[in-house]
Formats: structure tokens, C-alpha cells, sequence
């Protein structure tokens, strides 16, 4: 596990799974350390990126358009939910360039994700 003072990321084989604290504005800064910590663990290895959305957040947008162009990154999924939550992810995909899902469970996300890197 990697704490940051706004959050947390565990690995598990190829996925990122990632959770918030509540209340923060995930910006590209925050989101940098996120990134760098990913290519230092994955090193030229495809992964996917979990958010399991237990609290409120917002995220800046070119979070969403940074990460797409990580070139081992190949999918995202969130894990919420509420409704707002689950509403605010039709914005978000549009920011993305990648394969992109919301999901009310985490295996379901982590199932997902792991399909899309099997796929080559």
C-alpha cells in the first residue's frame, strides 16, 4: 500500500486500485504522484486503474486526459454507490481516452479491468 495525504493505492497483479480521502480535489499534481507511483510499480507493464469511491471527491478533468496518455495504461473503472456518484461518471468519460466503467462492485471492476488487459 502507498499512502499520500490524500488517499491510498494498493496493487494487485496488473491493477491500481485507488481510494480518496473525503473531500479532496484530486488536481494534476495529486494525480502525478498517483501516475509516477504507477509506472515506478507497473515498469512498461500494461495496467488498469480502480477508484473505489468510498467519500466524496472532486477531480480535475485533465486528470482524465493526462492519464490516457500513459501509454501502459489501458483501462479505468470507479466503484460507487451513490447516484450522484454514478451521474458524474457520464462527465468523466468523456475526458477519457481509454476504456471507462462505473460499477457498484469492486470484483465486477476488477473482473472488467482484467478482461480489457487480457485482451492484448
Amino acid at each position: 500500500m502507498l499512502q499520500f495525504q490524500f488517499g491510498y493505492i494498493t496493487f494487485e497483479s496488473s491493477l491500481a486500485i485507488g481510494r480518496m480521502n473525503h473531500g479532496i480535489k484530486l488536481d494534476l499534481d495529486k494525480a502525478n504522484e498517483i501516475f509516477n507511483a504507477c509506472l515506478e510499480h507497473f515498469i512498461n507493464k500494461p495496467f488498469a486503474y480502480i477508484t473505489i469511491r468510498e467519500h466524496s471527491y472532486s477531480v480535475d478533468p485533465l486528470v482524465y486526459i493526462e492519464l490516457s496518455k500513459l501509454e501502459n495504461f489501458k483501462a479505468m473503472a470507479i466503484v460507487t454507490n451513490s447516484v450522484l456518484g454514478i451521474s458524474s461518471t457520464h462527465i468523466e468519460a468523456q475526458f477519457i481516452k481509454k476504456p471507462f466503467k462505473c460499477f457498484t462492485e469492486t470484483n465486477e471492476a476488477k473482473e472488467w479491468a482484467l478482461s480489457i488487459l487480457n485482451r492484448g
